[in-house]
């Protein structure tokens, strides 16, 4: 007898079966009928099942224990990060030291390591230490590929904002972000600015934004205020999505930012995230003149920050199952 699990995948996959038959009906009968024989073999539609077993991730000090070291701003503690008091993961740790100490600092780690909180935590301790100095206009870009990953970015920092009291000001700025951001949630008053035309009036710390939409910033005569020497952070997420021609856009795009800001190499904090590169293709040395290219600015491999797996526990005395014995008549 089946489980229902089992069941369900099987119904899955002779519901995909059948889309595929009836999608591509080839009039040809011979064309078909090889068609529809590729289709039912076993391997073609799913592959598996695969068992795996993920080890945790390595972690570190705690926020806390951090900020009392010297690393960030106070008031990080104060906004609502999901890991909550638990340690961070060790290459979270490992990319605010980075920052610190000033360099540029690429993450490229599994799915679900907790890359974003990786370069959030750099990022807006340094604007808010910023503030503190009493700069101000937009102190950070963050620029995404796509808008439903900046819309993704505004719902998580309305989630780390919100009742914090923290002073920390932010916008999406993408060509439907007017209508967009109120159907996305509630926004944060006090905190979040919506309308294009404050936005202009009053620059936020921080702009969400996609490429294209960075291209149409840089040319509006009325879009002029929001760069300036206060920007300090850009942040790109998803570099691995750049590549050929387009790459080679951005990095320009990239060049024209920091040439209206005035800002000398080496002045701009760049934070990225990357899917993991193989050794194949150049490892962490590829990586570093890939994003060295495509930022215009200084990277080192000691700034590319990967993920460390936590120990195993090795058991005092491992367990050995006992040897079941079948009887015949259950085998029957």
């Amino acid at each position: 007898m089946s489980s229902p699990a089992l069941s369900c995948v099987q119904h899955l996959i002779e519901e995909y079966r059948r889309f595929l038959r009836s999608t591509y009906r080839l009039a040809d009968p011979r064309l078909r009928e090889q068609f529809e024989n590729h289709v039912n073999e076993s391997g073609v539609i799913v592959k598996g099942p695969y068992v795996t077993l993920a080890r945790d991730y390595a972690r570190g000090k705690t926020l806390k224990e951090l900020i009392a070291d010297g690393l960030g701003h106070p008031d990080l503690i104060r906004l609502g990060w999901k890991f909550g008091n638990a340690s961070l993961y060790s290459h979270q740790e490992e990319a605010m030291r980075l920052s610190e100490e000033g360099r540029n600092c690429i993450i490229k780690t599994g799915t679900g390591s907790g890359k974003t909180e990786a370069f959030l935590l750099p990022m807006l301790g340094g604007v808010l230490k910023l503030r503190e100095q009493g700069v101000e206009g937009t102190k950070a870009i963050l620029l995404y590929p796509m808008n439903a990953l900046a819309n993704d970015q505004l719902v998580r920092l309305r989630d780390l904002v919100r009742g914090s009291g923290v002073p920390l000001t932010f916008a999406l700025y993408t060509g439907e972000s007017e209508t967009v951001a109120t159907t996305l949630g509630t926004p944060v008053d006090g905190n979040e600015i919506v309308l294009r035309s404050k936005i202009r009036e009053t620059p936020p710390d921080i702009i969400l934004t996609n490429y294209k939409e960075l291209e149409f910033m840089l040319i509006r005569k009325a879009d002029r205020p929001l760069f300036g020497e206060s920007l300090n952070y850009l942040v790109l997420d998803e570099i691995h999505s750049y590549r050929g021609a387009l790459a080679t856009e951005i990095a320009y795009l990239i060049r024209r930012l920091k040439s209206r800001c005035s800002l000398p190499v080496g002045r701009l904090r760049c934070l990225g995230t990357s899917a993991t590169v193989s050794e194949g293709a150049g490892g962490d040395k590829a990586l570093v003149k890939f994003v060295g290219n495509l930022f215009g600015e200084p990277f080192e491999v000691p700034g590319i920050v990967g993920e460390t797996a936590a120990p195993r526990k090795v058991p005092d005395s491992p367990y050995t199952p006992p040897f079941v014995r079948v009887e015949p008549e259950v085998l029957a």
